[in-house]
């Protein structure tokens, strides 16, 4: 049986608190607080970043335990009793779980960008049974190569074309250089969103954009495959 280190601070928590007539205990976020004032605060101190990250987790568990539901409902709505073939191999599912846990603590980019990933694995997993028909490059192609190869083998259900082509450009706005102001661009698409609060409304879209890629990402597992 293996014993789990506890993750909380323990250097707060292992002098234990008496309790005395008419003086109101500390709550487990005020005694972190108060032992972090009384420090030297020292980042390179694994006891202090503990307590820095145990508040950290504090301000944003609601949050997170709200994005994890939102994954666990597009997981219920995009699977099938009898199961998947993964014919992207084990990385499109290391992809997907690496995009669901990026999604709960808001990590929107790397979230679409493996979400992005496990599509290309899965399209080319399936390509490649049929591999001598492929021009000699495909191994090169990217998601859009990838999938128009894949449309005109009627692999793709017409339903996720759309948002595959979404994905894709959404994709290539943030990874791949393009002009500040490129129509594109996250930046641009905030500001015509809304001009007044461009970093609020940026945030928001690129949230947006990473749900949709994992339910795009999902679905296509699920979905896509030779008939």
């Amino acid at each position: 049986m293996t014993i789990r280190e506890p993750e909380e601070p323990q250097v707060v928590f292992a002098q234990p608190e008496l309790p005395l007539r008419g003086v109101e205990a500390l709550s487990a976020i005020q005694s972190v607080e108060l032992w972090l004032a009384r420090s030297d605060d020292r980042d390179d101190d694994l006891n202090v970043v503990t307590a820095q990250l145990y508040l950290a987790d504090s301000d944003s568990r609601l949050s997170r335990a709200r994005r994890w539901l939102l994954v666990r409902d597009i997981n219920e709505r995009c699977m099938h009793e009898w199961g998947v073939l993964v014919h992207g191999g084990t990385e499109s599912v290391w992809l997907l779980d690496e995009a669901a846990q990026a999604l709960v603590d808001g990590l929107w980019l790397a979230s679409l960008l493996c979400s992005h990933s496990a599509c290309e694995r899965h399209l080319a997993g399936i390509l490649s049974l049929d591999e001598e028909s492929l021009h000699r490059s495909w191994r090169s192609w990217g998601l859009g190569k990838l999938l128009e190869e894949a449309q005109q083998r009627d692999i793709v259900p017409p339903d996720l074309r759309e948002p595959l082509n979404l994905m894709n450009e959404a994709r290539k706005a943030s990874a791949h250089f393009k002009p500040p102001l490129y129509d594109g661009s996250l930046i641009r698409r905030a500001m015509a969103r809304d001009p007044e609060r461009v970093l609020e409304s940026a945030e928001g879209l690129a949230e947006a954009d990473a749900f949709a890629a994992y339910e795009t990402a999902r679905s296509l597992i699920h979905r896509a495959g030779l008939a």
